[in-house]
């Protein structure tokens, strides 16, 4: 198992900082992770998010490329259908140079109606597209498409979604799964064979949240509005759009009680 860092570089209103003091201060961070032996940093991607949560995220690794030597980089997830395969391909390749080989390129489909609409993509099509995304950035990157090519030949790819469908599209490209679920093991391995790979191939990471303090619970009074924010506002975006009402405000404590069998909820 490795473990990386996630950044969105999300500013909220209630806790707002000068925006290029706080792209500077998380290049700095991230430096000092990989000091610290960190193995890998994952940047994410939405748009017009009021706290201006990442819109771009290859243009920032490229940053990271620049002020590291080792760490892994990852995009957890690009928003794939937002963007011709071309541009995504030729980013890419961008990135994995200036970084000496070091890219993770993770596909999403996305879920917000007014992200697509502000690119004018559809909505209803994103999860054939973004797997069709995936298939022609191989094919460009493999058949010599983007000039310069990539340091890595194959560019290791990622796709986060949720679903056996998605899982098994994911295994027949041969590319890891940016989830972990028992439900998506076994599609996956399917995706695998059909795509004529061994399950030895197989690649599976996903995102978690921890808290390290050497005092948790006094921590956890700081964290706790930090984590409900965040967590409100995905929700709050994820209907934004859609004729589903707003989702209540979550209650931050809830995730603290273990469940039935003694893990977190």
């Amino acid at each position: 198992m490795q473990i990386g860092l996630y950044f969105d570089l999300r500013n909220p209103p209630g806790w707002r900082r000068d925006w290029a003091r706080l792209y500077a201060q998380t290049l700095e961070w991230i430096e000092g992770a990989e000091h610290l032996g960190g193995q890998s940093i994952w940047l994410s991607e939405h748009h017009l998010f009021e706290d201006g949560y990442l819109p771009q995220p290859l243009t920032f690794a490229a940053a990271v490329a620049a002020r590291t030597r080792r760490v892994r980089i990852g995009t957890a997830v690009l928003l794939a259908p937002l963007r011709s395969a071309a541009q995504i391909a030729e980013e890419a390749a961008v990135v994995d140079l200036i970084s000496g080989g070091r890219l993770e390129l993770g596909l999403g489909a996305g879920y917000r109606v007014p992200e697509f609409r502000a690119f004018g993509a559809d909505f209803g099509t994103r999860l054939q597209v973004l797997f069709e995304r995936g298939r022609e950035i191989q094919r460009l990157h493999a058949e010599g498409g983007t000039t310069p090519p990539p340091v890595q030949r194959p560019l290791p790819l990622w796709f986060g979604v949720s679903g056996p469908r998605g899982a098994r599209w994911a295994g027949r490209l041969g590319a890891g799964l940016l989830r972990i679920k028992a439900a998506q093991l076994g599609p996956y391995h399917t995706g695998l064979a059909e795509g004529g790979y061994s399950a030895r191939q197989a690649r599976m990471g996903d995102v978690f949240e921890a808290i390290l303090a050497d005092d948790p619970e006094a921590a956890w009074p700081r964290v706790a509005p930090c984590l409900a924010y965040q967590w409100d506002s995905y929700r709050r975006y994820a209907v934004e759009g859609t004729d589903r009402p707003a989702p209540p405000p979550i209650d931050p404590d809830q995730w603290r009680r273990p469940g039935p069998d003694g893990a977190p909820p």
